[in-house]
């Protein structure tokens, strides 16, 4: 696992320190192309942190409350960004543009009141090393894959849950909090009841 996680940071360097305002598409074929020996529609979940520019280490924010993983809005916007980035089709749910998500949290955004807003996702990483090669800058599971759906061995499935307010100091006696459904994120429906809309 060591080799692809180094392999995979390699391609990330030149891309890790170019300025945010400038939008290139080289990330995005050179990890296309790593990526080429999988599936990535049979991917479970439709998430794969390998795949990801990771901005935040996912596995830090599994639910388990630590002094480490306590977030802000920045942070918390790492985590979302990371979520996007990590995945490997388009119908994931929930998932929007920076730019959408961002304007969602604004319009919750006025005097006394805030908006909490969560993500909760399953998503999968590799699951071993050994279960894949590298040839030629392509990464390929050893087994094939027969069918549509990949095997659960070349996959783990982990969870991913964090929740952050927009503003980190209020100075007023009373603050009205919400966490509104379109601001929390997930693609477990079934296991989240009693939301706001």
């Amino acid at each position: 696992m060591k080799l692809i996680h180094s392999f995979i940071l390699l391609l990330l360097l030149p891309f890790y320190t170019m300025a945010q305002s400038n939008v290139s598409t080289d990330y995005a074929n050179q990890i296309n192309t790593a990526f080429a020996g999988i599936n990535l529609n049979a991917v479970p979940h439709g998430l794969l942190k390998d795949y990801a520019m990771e901005f935040v280490e996912l596995n830090d924010y599994d639910g388990q409350l630590t002094k480490e993983n306590i977030l802000q809005r920045g942070s918390y916007v790492a985590v979302y960004n990371t979520l996007l980035m990590s995945r490997t089709r388009t119908d994931v749910p929930d998932l929007v543009k920076p730019e959408q998500f961002e304007a969602q949290w604004e319009k919750y955004r006025f005097p006394h009141h805030t908006a909490i807003s969560g993500v909760f996702y399953k998503y999968s990483q590799l699951n071993n090393a050994s279960n894949f090669r590298v040839e030629n800058g392509v990464i390929s599971p050893r087994q094939a894959e027969s069918n549509a759906f990949a095997p659960p061995s070349l996959y783990q499935t982990k969870e991913v849950f964090a929740m952050a307010a927009p503003v980190m100091v209020y100075k007023n006696l009373t603050l009205t909090v919400k966490l509104p459904r379109s601001m929390f994120f997930t693609n477990q429906f079934d296991n989240i009841k009693g939301l706001n809309t």
